[in-house]
């Protein structure tokens, strides 16, 4: 799929008309009951920046200061194991109970200091280093589909994207022509088509990552976090409460900022009708109907959420500030 230089010009235009004049897909936010979700007993008030889960049962989060918890009954109770860094966990995956990787890295003042880049083979008992990575890149997500993964990071000049076809044995270092900073998350649909987004940008591949292009300039905003529904529908979401989302892989995009604004750190959607996304402030917003309306969940705390995940309709989790773990199996109400 190739669109062509005046398509691309097309949407630079359209979305900016769009991201200031347009009021879908918000059109109400209202509040519900938060007693859908259960704390977890983890014994850790380390911030926990991801989690990630392989099935009901098993799962695994992580956080700052090297912060590695596991968990085998659904999240019910956590077990610290130790890694072989300090150095904070951005992302996890595990491929199976036993393959699995966790990156991050250290930061000072804002900038990269060394990188944190774990390879398991024995569900997480044992972690060894990859040496392929820069020494002064932190790294904010890492993805598989299959023998296909991809790698994102910042160093102190630009953003870094590395893939592999053959389950992480062997990494290549994407070049692009975007010389851009801060690029945050990314997703793939398939092992071909997937998005990336970051400061003021959103790219698309359909090379399986080997090559990205420009989707659209996104002036001022500061993009987090992204959930590809389907070919089709995609949702990102950012700093200061703005939220876009796209019907037709990315051709035109429709946006609002919610208000009062609260900045998106997460948005996980299970299907094209029903999706979450948290942030700060102890925000937990969620829609039934693809984000026509958002309903906010009342919380008793006014803390950070770094990341919400969940596994299928019921069953769900989300992390945050101070160890704060917390599950649900009944869909979150």
């Amino acid at each position: 799929m190739k669109r062509t230089n005046l398509i691309y010009n097309y949407i630079f235009y359209s979305i900016l008309f769009l991201l200031f004049a347009c009021q879908d897909p918000v059109s109400e936010v209202t509040f519900k009951d938060f007693e859908g979700w259960k704390i977890c007993n983890n014994n850790s008030e380390a911030k926990l920046y991801s989690i990630f889960f392989l099935n009901e049962q098993y799962g695994w989060a992580g956080g700052e200061s090297g912060t590695f918890l596991r968990t085998n009954d659904g999240g019910i109770n956590w077990e610290k194991i130790k890694i072989p860094s300090n150095g904070s966990i951005f992302s996890i995956i595990f491929l199976d109970s036993l393959k699995g990787w966790i990156v991050g890295g250290t930061l000072n003042n804002a900038l990269p200091q060394s990188s944190l880049l774990l390879k398991t083979t024995d569900g997480g008992n044992n972690w060894s280093k990859e040496d392929f990575a820069l020494d002064n890149a932190v790294y904010s997500k890492i993805f598989f589909i299959g023998s296909n993964g991809w790698l994102l990071g910042n160093n102190r000049e630009r953003s870094i994207f590395y893939r592999t076809t053959d389950n992480g044995l062997n990494w290549e270092l994407v070049k692009t022509s975007f010389e851009i900073l801060y690029l945050n998350d990314f997703q793939f649909l398939n092992t071909n088509f997937g998005f990336m987004v970051g400061d003021g940008i959103i790219l698309e591949t359909y090379d399986g990552g080997s090559s990205w292009i420009q989707n659209v300039r996104v002036e001022n905003d500061w993009l987090n976090t992204i959930s590809l529904v389907n070919e089709n529908i995609i949702w990102t979401a950012g700093w200061s409460g703005v939220l876009l989302k796209t019907i037709d892989s990315g051709i035109n995009w429709s946006g609002v900022y919610f208000d009062p604004p609260f900045d998106i750190y997460s948005i996980h959607f299970l299907n094209e009708f029903d999706g979450w996304c948290v942030g700060n402030l102890g925000v937990i917003l969620y829609t039934r109907n693809g984000g026509v309306s958002w309903f906010q969940q009342k919380s008793d705390f006014n803390k950070k959420i770094f990341e919400i995940f969940f596994i299928n309709n019921n069953v769900g989790w989300f992390c945050g500030e101070d160890g704060m773990l917390y599950r649900t199996v009944t869909g979150g109400f």
